[in-house]
């Protein structure tokens, strides 16, 4: 029968190839101009020669960057509207998957919040989950979680006023959100997103979906794609995923958009 791990060579063969031509700058972009070395972008981004973030007992501060990409913590956030169309793909996909079919559209600071405060940074710098269900949890003002590390927005720029503007008014996200247009990078993108320490995208989105599979083909962790929100007997709501790694990779609920 079918095994979703048998596309995985697909992908890490795609993978061997496309970024000989993007990562190192060596080859061409479909627009014909040469592409872009991405280790420069992302040292561009968080600094090239920074201050260790290791000290004499070998334990990792949370905060500087390293001279190593160890020590660069950061997530990407991948959203596309795609003219309305994301709208009617995500209707069917939380038929077949039971996600929330506003949640990965909209990326609202309570969405990103509920993933990224319950991935702590251990002492070496390690993620590790605060909790099983990616819930609420009050320790969401300390620093020791990706929600106060480096966060890249990749957006198509088609709802503005819902995704851009909310993210960056949050007191927590605005300050360690970086945005991009997709028009800026012409690929680069992906190999962003997929060495990403956190990938948050919409399954609606071919790019999304082709990232994520290619980060569970190279064994990345922190994927989040398919979330549901609950509402808490206490009061109040929270979102967790609904949908494991597996379904990126199945036809029946991804409708057609492998």
């Amino acid at each position: 029968g079918w095994d979703w791990n048998d596309t995985m060579e697909f992908h890490k063969e795609f993978l061997r190839r496309w970024f000989v031509r993007h990562a190192t700058g060596g080859g061409y972009i479909h627009s014909g101009f040469r592409a872009r070395d991405v280790c420069d972008l992302i040292y561009s981004l968080f600094g090239r020669q920074s201050v260790s973030g290791e000290d004499k007992s070998g334990e990792y501060d949370g905060g500087s960057l390293g001279n190593s990409m160890d020590h660069i913590k950061y997530t990407v956030i991948h959203s596309r509207y795609m003219e309305g169309k994301a709208g009617y793909r995500m209707r069917k996909l939380a038929r077949t998957s039971k996600c929330d079919r506003l949640g990965a559209i909209h990326m609202s600071p309570e969405y990103v919040r509920s993933i990224l405060e319950n991935l702590a940074l251990d002492g070496r710098g390690n993620i590790v989950h605060k909790d099983g269900q990616g819930g609420k949890n009050n320790n969401s003002n300390m620093n020791n979680n990706m929600l106060h590390q480096p966060i890249i927005l990749f957006s198509d720029g088609q709802i503005p006023e819902i995704v851009e503007q909310n993210l960056l008014n949050d007191p927590i996200i605005g300050p360690n959100l970086i945005i991009f247009n997709k028009e800026l990078l012409d690929g680069a993108d992906i190999a962003l997103s997929v060495l990403a320490d956190v990938f948050i995208g919409n399954p609606a989105s071919v790019t999304s979906g082709f990232i994520a599979r290619s980060r569970i083909s190279l064994g990345m962790e922190q994927n989040y794609l398919w979330r549901k929100k609950r509402k808490e007997d206490f009061g109040g709501s929270s979102w967790f995923s609904v949908c494991n790694d597996e379904c990126i990779f199945k036809p029946k609920i991804m409708e057609g958009l492998i």
